[in-house]
């Protein structure tokens, strides 16, 4: 019975550190999160199912969800459009603030939905992916009249990436 009870204990014992490490290794959920990217004409209308013609100026925005209990800023991105990486995005960083418990929108860069005299995707869509790569959470405090922004730490679980697909237009 001894025995028995030995081998019990041995086996709960490695049970409960195989979860622990497994826990351990994996990725914290994430405090920020990408709840849409938006992909719009030049003249503000989000584009809908008929989708959007093949050289057309777009505006590119995304909605960010703090989950955290912190104050988030300093917001890093890569973007990719049908594939391709935009390397403007490289050095480029966001200082919009975003309150704990709230969705912002944040403005990207603009971009044409396919690129001058190049053919259009063999899908016939485009395709954006936005990826979170980094964030800071941000105490805020007022000096003389002026809020300082000081960081307090990275915001973990990232990169978070959210995509979009819009339909192209046929040339005409």
């Amino acid at each position: 019975m001894k025995r028995n009870s030995s081998i019990f204990l041995a086996v709960s014992l490695a049970l409960v550190t195989a979860v622990v490490q497994a826990q351990k290794n994996e990725k914290p959920e994430p405090s920020i999160t990408i709840e849409e990217v938006i992909i719009m004409v030049s003249q503000g209308k989000p584009i809908g199912a008929e989708g959007v013609s093949p050289g057309t100026l777009c505006n590119l925005k995304v909605k960010l969800r703090n989950r955290g209990t912190q104050k988030a800023s300093t917001f890093g991105f890569a973007v990719k459009i049908n594939a391709q990486e935009m390397m403007v995005y490289d050095k480029a960083l966001y200082m919009r603030l975003v309150d704990p418990g709230t969705t912002s929108e944040i403005v990207l860069h603009n971009f044409y939905s396919t690129e001058p005299g190049a053919s259009p995707p063999k899908d016939g869509k485009l395709t954006v992916e936005v990826t979170l790569k980094q964030a800071q959470w941000v105490e805020i405090k007022k000096e003389s009249n002026v809020e300082v922004s000081t960081p307090v730490g990275e915001v973990q679980g990232l990169p978070v990436s959210g995509s979009v697909s819009k339909p192209l237009k046929p040339p005409v």
